[in-house]
């Protein structure tokens, strides 16, 4: 068996019934012409005579009629039950994964068909063609004798089969039907008894109306014996099919050895009800009924292939429904899981998950280059600070430097020092501007103060990036104009605003201003940059220098924001300060910086494949969790700003404004491709907290209301309560996820 049957049930479905063709069409010359066979006579005209009490063919009254068997017949019947079965079964393996009653009723009809049908109904007419009546006991060898079927009996027989078995199927599985959904029970040895018996019961009505709707010269003594044990072995082969049905593993290859199992049980039963009639010549063979019809071969089998090839389609057709049911029903789960996490994410994305570690002005001048961070460690030259809050605490006394650059070359990022030396240049001008000391800075720079070997410690430092920019005094970005050490590409501020780790902290910076805006009655504020540009407007690398960027009064921009943010540049050798917003919110030269996964990277241009041709995840999906969470925070702290009585600040009216752009922006900031449902998942969240603390608010004002009640009019407490708890809604449980949610606009509140 080649190995992708066993992953695609629709191609060995396919193979099994080409299999079954390839039969069908080598021993196509054995069978009959279209036309009715010469040696079998018009039904009309054989009921005629035996009304008259003639007998047909030299056949003497009372002598039993030999019975002998078509091989070839057998080999149809055992190839149709197996394709019936495996019919079946694939539709009960996907009947198991639907939810609603309407799948679930039409797999279970589907079901129905290719087990009663199909496995029992068919293979029993087609196994009744390999039965030729030929040679009296008497009279020797004589012609054989035709056999036609009653049209009533023939119908309801496999009308039977189809609701006897789609009924037994449905007892078994144990579903009922709650509010449209299938509620499907534990399996019990009790309902497969159930199921048994009454499948037991129609395999053995189907068989035996069925051989009583032959017509011949001829009628059917019993033995009864050999009735009984094929009752037993009808008893034995439902048992077994339907304990197959319940317990078979939901694998290609169990299903094809449970089908070939089923078909020879059945073929079994079939066979050995079969033997158990004697059938006798004679000229008053029964003759009531509707209508005779003479079933040949040919019409047997096309009416097989006719219903196996609607079952084939319609089972190709519900797996791809029930595959974007599943998937739907994944997504439902995913999206109630992040919305269980959200709260977690937001926490950590406040919280240090490896301490920040920073080195001192003197330190990092006497290096003379950048040195990796586990050099500077065993060097012990380095500052661990370990909570948001002892970072808060030391930067108090200090300014906390954060470095943000690009890597100039594949192995170290600066290999000819020229972002090492404008380093020094922007620490003594921020030393000259925030009037300190250049003893009581601090610099935070990746490539030292990041783990470079070990992928856990490092993976949680990368975390930690918000809570690093939260904590720092200046972000100052270092982009010379310089050329890429393998590539000879031209290295800027252009360059740099289009690499993802840049975009990165240069987003986090945001993000933290943004909620210090929100927070500005919580946290200090910083000294204002001086100014000490000219009035003269430059551009160098991509960038215009301040004297533009600036160049908006408090009236026109929100500086508030401005302040909040401390971004900086080195141009021209001088500190810059990059204004990032003007009168209408976030300028335009800078609003791709806040699509950070449109953002290059290396791994990206190796098309994900490490040095020694292995996969590697992208680097994009390190900060899906993380930046989940900062955004929640965001909103979180928004909607504090809100919910304040008073007139907002500067500061927090620009954030909010701020926040209106990165949520109005939230698909191409965070593309569904790595984030799913994550960001709405947040929205969710805080929604429900709002909707918590509304219900609270309403709870008191109730009680508070009820208490001054008793207390003026004397009413009882109890019937206060009682209407208290009739005006509270839960709040702890959220909304299902809507049908459109990948396409609704959520408010920031």
């Amino acid at each position: 068996m080649m190995p992708w049957l066993y992953h695609c049930p629709p191609a060995s479905l396919a193979a099994a019934f080409c299999l079954k063709v390839l039969v069908v069409s080598l021993s196509w010359p054995c069978f009959p012409p279209w036309k009715v066979s010469p040696r079998l006579e018009d039904p009309a005209a054989l009921i005629t005579r035996r009304l008259h009490g003639a007998m047909q063919l030299g056949y003497i009254e009372g002598e039993e009629i030999h019975s002998h068997w078509s091989a070839l017949w057998i080999i149809h019947s055992w190839i149709i039950a197996t394709l019936g079965a495996y019919i079946a079964l694939s539709t009960v393996q996907h009947m198991r994964r639907v939810r609603t009653n309407g799948w679930y009723c039409y797999l279970l009809l589907q079901a129905g068909l290719g087990l009663g049908f199909c496995t029992v109904w068919c293979m029993h007419f087609v196994g009744m063609q390999a039965l030729q009546l030929k040679s009296g006991s008497i009279s020797g060898n004589m012609p054989e004798i035709g056999i036609v079927f009653e049209v009533s009996f023939t119908i309801t027989s496999g009308l039977a089969a189809w609701l006897i078995s789609t009924i037994s199927l449905h007892i078994c599985h144990g579903c009922k039907f709650q509010h449209g959904q299938v509620v499907r029970n534990r399996e019990s040895a009790l309902r497969i008894v159930l199921a048994t018996s009454i499948l037991s019961a129609g395999v053995c009505v189907m068989h035996y109306m069925g051989m009583m709707s032959q017509r011949g010269g001829f009628k059917m003594l019993y033995n009864p014996i050999v009735v009984i044990v094929s009752v037993g072995i009808a008893i034995v082969v439902s048992a077994a099919g339907l304990c197959i049905v319940v317990f078979l593993p939901n694998r290609t290859v169990f299903r094809m050895a449970a089908s070939v199992v089923i078909a020879c049980a059945v073929n079994g039963m079939h066979y050995c009800g079969m033997a158990s009639a004697h059938y006798i010549a004679t000229a008053d063979g029964p003759t009531w009924g509707l209508h005779t019809v003479h079933v040949t071969p040919k019409d047997v089998l096309v009416a097989v292939l006719v219903v196996d090839i609607l079952l084939m389609v319609g089972n190709a057709y519900y797996i791809e429904v029930i595959e974007k049911i599943e998937v739907r029903h994944e997504q439902q789960l995913l999206h109630e899981g992040f919305v269980a996490a959200a709260k977690k994410l937001v926490k950590r994305s406040k919280e240090m998950r490896f301490p920040m570690v920073l080195i001192r002005y003197q330190v990092f001048a006497g290096l003379g280059r950048l040195v990796p961070h586990e050099t500077l460690r065993d060097q012990h030259k380095l500052v661990f600070v370990d909570t948001g809050r002892a970072a808060a605490k030391l930067r108090k006394a200090n300014v906390i430097v954060f470095f943000s650059h690009q890597w100039l070359s594949e192995k170290v990022p600066d290999p000819q020092n020229v972002q090492y030396d404008e380093m020094l240049v922007a620490l003594t001008q921020l030393a000259q501007t925030m009037h300190t000391r250049p003893e009581n800075i601090l610099v935070w720079v990746d490539y030292s103060c990041i783990p470079q070997h070990a992928v856990d410690q490092q993976q949680l430092a990368i975390e930690s990036l918000p809570a690093y920019a939260s904590v720092c005094s200046a972000f100052v970005v270092i982009a010379p104009q310089v050329l890429h050490t393998q590539t000879k590409v031209p290295c800027n501020f252009t360059s740099y605003s289009q690499r993802f780790w840049c975009r990165l902290e240069v987003f986090c910076t945001i993000l933290s201003a943004v909620r210090m805006g929100a927070c500005s009655d919580q946290i200090e504020s910083i000294e204002e940059v001086q100014e000490g540009t000219s009035s003269n407007s430059l551009t160098l690398n991509g960038v215009t220098s301040r004297s533009e960027l600036c160049q908006l009064d408090s009236n026109q921009a929100p500086i508030g924001l401005n302040d909040k943010q401390r971004i900086f540049l080195v141009l021209q050798g001088r500190l810059q300060r990059l204004c990032f917003f003007g009168a209408k919110g976030l300028l335009p030269d800078y609003e791709k910086l806040l699509y950070v996964y449109e953002g290059e990277l290396d791994c990206c241009k190796r098309s994900h494949l490490s040095e020694t041709g292995e996969t590697i995840p992208c680097d994009k999906t390190r900060l899906v969790e993380t930046l989940a969470g900062c955004y929640g925070a965001m909103l979180m702290d928004l909607q504090r700003v809100k919910q304040k009585k008073r007139q907002l600040s500067p500061s927090e009216e620009a954030a909010m404004a701020m926040a209106e752009i990165i949520v109005s922006q939230r698909k191409q900031i965070f593309p569904k491709h790595f984030f799913t449902s994550r960001i709405n998942a947040m929205h969710e969240f805080v929604s429900s907290r709002q909707n918590c603390t509304d219900n609270r608010a309403t709870r008191r004002e109730n009680t508070s209301g009820a208490t001054g009640n008793h207390s003026f009019h004397g009413k009882d407490t109890g019937e206060s309560e009682n209407h208290s708890s009739e005006v509270t809604t839960p709040c702890s449980q959220t909304d299902r996820l809507p049908d459109n949610w990948e396409d609704m606009d959520f408010a920031v509140l």
